[in-house]
Order: C-alpha cells, then structure tokens, then sequence
C-alpha cells in the first residue's frame, strides 16, 4: 500500500502490533422519551459479525450494519470505506443513570467493546436542532421511528410550528411543509399554510410547478386535505400564470381571429402511459373517435413532470415519466388522423413554451385539456379557444375551461356545496367506461397460487389501496374469511401501508389472503377469481369495469363514488361492508343467483351510455354549449 502520510503511518503502527479495531467512535447516544437513537461507526468494517446493543445491563438488539457515513470515509480515507456506520431505533426501559453497553462480535468473540451514557433530551429539542441544520433525511428517521414507537404525534408537531413561525422565507416554509407532509402529519391546516406560501413565490415556473403538478397530485393521494378555497385558489393561480406567460411570448388577449376552424382539435395531457394505464387508453380512444368523425386530433403530451430541475424548492410529487418511451403503444393504439406530439425542451419553460408554438401552429378549433387539476398550456388558450376540461380523478377542480365533463353532476353539485369550485352551468355528465381489450397475455391456474379448485376467490384491485382502503373493510371482510375457509381474497397492488400490512398478517400467513402486488394482465388473473370486491373509495372504476366485462359480479356499497354512476346504486348491496358479506355469501351458496348477477353486471357496462362513442358526443355537446357561451 502507497504510504500516505502521518495517517498511514499510524494505521501500519496499530496492524503491526495486532489492533484489531482501528478507528471508532459513538456520533449520538441519544435517549428520547424512552426511545434510544444510537449511532456510531467502526474501522474496519469487514472486522464486524454483530454489534449488540445493552441499556442497564439489558440486551435490546442488534444494532443494524453497513450504514453509509461520508464523514468518516473522508476523515479516514486510507480505509476508502462509506459504509462503516451502525445505528440502532429501540424502545428501552429508563433508570435515573442510563448506561449503553455496545459489544462488537466477530467469530464468536468480543472484539471491541463501548460503554457511554445516554443524553437525555425531548423530540422537541431533537427536531429543532435537526430542522435548523436542514439535516432532513435524519429528521425523518427520527420522527418516523419517535411516530411508530412511542405514538405522540402532538409532541412532533410542536416543534415544527415554532420553527414554521420563525421563518421568513417562503421557500424554506414551502420545504418545510412538504417535510411535514412526507412525515405523515400534514392536515388542512398545514394545506392553508402551504398555500399562502406558494402564493408569495416570485418564480412563475416554481409557482406553476407547484399549482399544476404538486397540489393536484396531493389531493389525488389525501382528498381529506382540501381546505374550502382550494380550487377557487388553483384557477385564480393559474390565471395569473396564463397570462403572464401570454405577454412574455406576446400573445395577444382575445385572439380568436388567429384560430382557423377548420376542425381540428388538440387534447392535451400531462403524460401518456402504456397500454395497461386506464388514462392511456382513454385519451387515444377519445382521439380516435374524433377522427372518426373527420376531425384532425393531435394529442399534445406535455411530460411536464420530465424535465431538469430548475426549480427553487423540492416537490412532494416523485414522478418522473418520460412518454416517448412508450411510443410503440401510442403509433399501435391511435388511428388515422391522430398525431402524437411529445414536450420538448430541457426545462419546464423550455416545454411549455415550445407546446404554446406548436398548438398555435396547429389552430385548433377547440382544446381538450385531460388532466388532474387543468394544465397552464389550456388555460393560456381559453381566452380564444373554447376549452373542455375532463378531470382525471374527483368531482372538483382548479382547472381553467369553457365546459366540464363529469362523471356525476349530482356529485359534482355536492361537492360544490363547500368548495364552490365549478360553474355548474358548464358541467356535462357522461360515466368513464374504460374500452379495455380483453386479452389475455398470460394464462393463471389456482394451484400455482395455493388455491384449490372450490374456493371462492374475492378480488380487490388498485393503485392507491394504502389510501383508499379503510381498516373497516379489512376487518369486515377478515371476519368473513375466518368464518369461511373456502373464502380466498387477493389485494393487488404495490403499497397498501403498515397499518394494513399489519392488519392482514395472521390471514397471509394461513394463505387465505394473497398480497399480488403489481398485475399488468388482470384479464388472466380475473379468470381465477369469483368476485370483485370494493371498499368505499373514489377510485378503482377502471379496474372494476374491466371485471364486469368479464362476467364479475362487484359487490360493493351504495356510498357516493366513481363506480356509482356505472353500477347504479339498485345494483349495490347496500350501505354497509355487512350488506357486502351477506351479498358473496348468497352468491357462494346459490349457483343460480351467482349467474344472474354474472350476466347483470356483463349487461350495465354494455350500455350505451358508457360507450365512448356516446361519450365524445357529450365532449362536443359540451363545445357547442361552450361556443354560444363564450
């Protein structure tokens, strides 16, 4: 080995005369309401088996291994060695004089031993501390473990809203806030904060980021977040952006004289996934049928979330979707006269601006603008063009338009009642059918999975289940399965939460209950089930259709939601999970009437109001009301 100095010098010193431990220290000895956050760090680390961890004499635990520690590395660099560290999270019993007893093991010896004493100190002083450092991936480690295991969200919050007050500047409240809001404890009073500061940002691209995508996809997750002036906010926000970004390229205010009409039409959307995302297939089918009808369709795909970050704060929004790739579906999918436009551009400026010139070039007659929460490209023409807007999730919306397609104007009327967000002369009502292609691509058999050939399958699908599935019907449907052990119920979807996953435990261990994960081929794993089972939620429509096309019956409440419309609320069990149980219990003991249900719901989504046929038809009856309007 090259010598390198003083240190290298010292480290040959140690080896010759038989050091086995090198270099270590303790970083945090730290006792917090009887939670222990200890962390340290030992040269070598390849030396280490199992580092235990005794508080007043009593074993709590391994301590975990391979932590990453730059700060050592880069003190020590002859070892060349990051991830050296190791820490442990436990609840221990407290005495008046807390000592730690840190033992090092490797082949069944003691090799290195620490003792030291614990600091004493409350989480608010921790999270001060943490907050003022902006050691952030820390501070969650801490408040997520002082969350999970001692419970007292009060004693979290306080100190992040005495920092909060100490704050001038809007973009560290605006971090701050998305801090709390992946920590877990975010509410409508955070939301109102969150917004004010937006509000104050003197960045148009930082502001409209947060307004278009940030926002919206937060309601998406936690509807229970929207505060009574969301939505009045996000149009009145995003009519400030339009226009600014107007007089920046110089666009004129009432220009409809630039527009020919010679039956063209741009949808815009944020993004355009692959053929097994419900919002892909139905914005190329809604093209599709428009160029059925001798209109020319450009699909105009923003990817307004692909770009390099040129931003002046962080987001909550994880997504980073680049459309293009999935091009080969698009050219598949969209018929003749249907052109696919891809964003362009570096930075969000860049794809906005360069979106703005190609819509103007193509002179649309009118704009359909499919989005969570309106786009600012759709709101920058609605002063000329007419503007229909189909939200892709819930019955408000912040988005600037002319006409609005919903799924129910009854519950789009009472939603309106406390946010008072759509002018419910300009809402159409039309329900989504998604037109899936039934093919199966794979071929399932009960026995790969455990399940014999008589159990009776029930099936639940969705994206965001860690958010729409209460606790309520897990337990509900758990009594069910104890009481019938023919009962099977897969949950398909990636991250259904703790609280959940610890719910289900006892039932996945038995086997009676089959955590899938993701399924891009439910057409194969719905041939294996009985029936498609939903809890309360906005959410899932897709999914469900998908299984009434292929003879399932739902069984499901009559609460308000987006399947409702579908199904209709004399198809519903009733108004409780019991009505649910009694419901695939009739269907499991009665053959005949499991048919007839199997054939009901094959027949509602063959109807031909759920058709996208008749669906575009409310699209242009919604631009000619908009036309004499405007």
């Amino acid at each position: 080995m090259r010598e390198r100095g003083g240190e290298w010098e010292h480290c040959k010193f140690l080896f010759e005369n038989g050091f086995d431990i090198l270099e270590s220290g303790i970083s945090n000895s730290l006792l917090i309401d009887g939670l222990l956050l200890l962390e340290g760090w030992i040269l070598p680390q390849y030396q280490m088996d199992t580092v235990q961890i005794f508080v007043n004499d009593v074993y709590v635990g391994n301590a975990q291994m391979g932590m990453i520690r730059n700060d050592i590395r880069k003190k020590f660099p002859v070892f060349n060695n990051e991830k050296c560290g190791f820490c442990l999270e436990s609840v221990v019993k407290t005495e008046e004089t807390n000592m730690i007893l840190i033992k090092v093991n490797r082949k069944g010896k003691i090799i290195w031993e620490r003792e030291c004493k614990a600091e004493e100190v409350g989480i608010d002083k921790v999270i001060t501390d943490l907050l003022q450092k902006k050691e952030y991936q820390k501070l969650r480690k801490v408040v997520y473990q002082y969350s999970r295991q001692i419970g007292d969200i009060n004693k979290i919050k306080e100190p992040f809203n005495n920092f909060l007050n100490t704050l001038d500047d809007c973009y560290e409240k605006i971090n701050i806030c998305q801090l709390i809001y992946q920590l877990g404890f975010f509410d409508g009073s955070y939301m109102k904060q969150y917004i004010e500061e937006i509000e104050k940002i003197d960045d148009i691209w930082t502001k409209l980021w947060l307004r278009e995508q940030d926002i919206p996809w937060m309601l998406f997750h936690y509807p229970q977040f929207a505060i009574e002036s969301i939505y009045v906010w996000e149009r009145r926000i995003m009519e400030q952006i339009a226009k600014e970004i107007r007089k920046d390229k110089g666009m004129l205010q009432n220009s409809g004289k630039r527009f020919d009409k010679e039956h063209r039409v741009a949808i815009i959307v944020e993004g355009l996934a692959d053929e097994t995302a419900a919002s892909s297939i139905f914005q190329i089918e809604i093209a599709n049928i428009l160029a059925q009808r001798m209109y020319n369709v450009t699909i105009f795909v923003l990817d307004t979330s692909y770009f390099e970050n040129d931003l002046k704060t962080h987001s909550t929004v994880q997504r980073k979707r680049n459309s293009c790739v999935n091009r080969d579906y698009h050219l598949r999918a969209s018929k003749e006269n249907v052109e696919i436009w891809y964003g362009q551009g570096n930075s969000l400026k860049e794809k906005i601006s360069i979106a703005i010139d190609a819509i103007e070039m193509q002179k649309p007659e009118f704009i359909i603008d499919i989005s969570l929460g309106g786009t600012v490209v759709a709101a920058i023409f609605q002063e000329s063009v007419s503007v229909i807007h189909i939200p892709l999730t819930g019955y408000s919306s912040g988005a600037v338009f002319d006409g609005y397609i919903a799924k129910s104007k009854l519950l789009c009327a009472k939603e309106n009642e406390f946010f008072h967000s759509i002018e419910e002369s300009k809402i159409c009502e039309a329900a989504i059918n998604i037109p899936y292609h039934c093919k199966q691509n794979k071929i399932y058999y009960r026995e790969d999975f455990g399940f014999q050939t008589d159990d009776f399958i029930l099936v639940t699908v969705g994206n965001r289940l860690k958010y729409e599935m209460d606790i309520d019907f897990v337990k509900t449907v758990q009594g069910a399965l104890k009481e019938n052990p023919r009962y099977k119920w897969i949950i398909v979807g990636n991250d259904l939460g703790e609280e959940i996953y610890r719910a289900v435990d006892e039932l996945v261990k038995l086997g009676q209950i089959k955590l899938w994960g993701f399924e891009n081929d439910l057409v194969a794993l719905y041939k294996i089930c009985n029936v498609y089972l939903n809890p309360n939620r906005m959410g899932g429509c897709g999914s469900m259709e998908l299984a009434m096309a292929l003879k399932l019956p739902i069984a499901l409440t009559d609460v308000p939601s987006d399947i409702l419309p579908v199904i209709m609320e004399e198809n519903c069990c009733g108004s409780g999970y019991k009505d649910i149980i009694r419901y695939i219990e009739k269907l499991y003991i009665t053959p005949s009437f499991y048919q007839e249900e199997s054939e009901k719901f094959y027949l509602l989504i063959q109807r031909k109001e759920l058709s996208m046929e008749h669906y575009v038809e409310v699209i242009l009856e919604a631009y000619e009301r908009a036309v004499k309007n405007k």
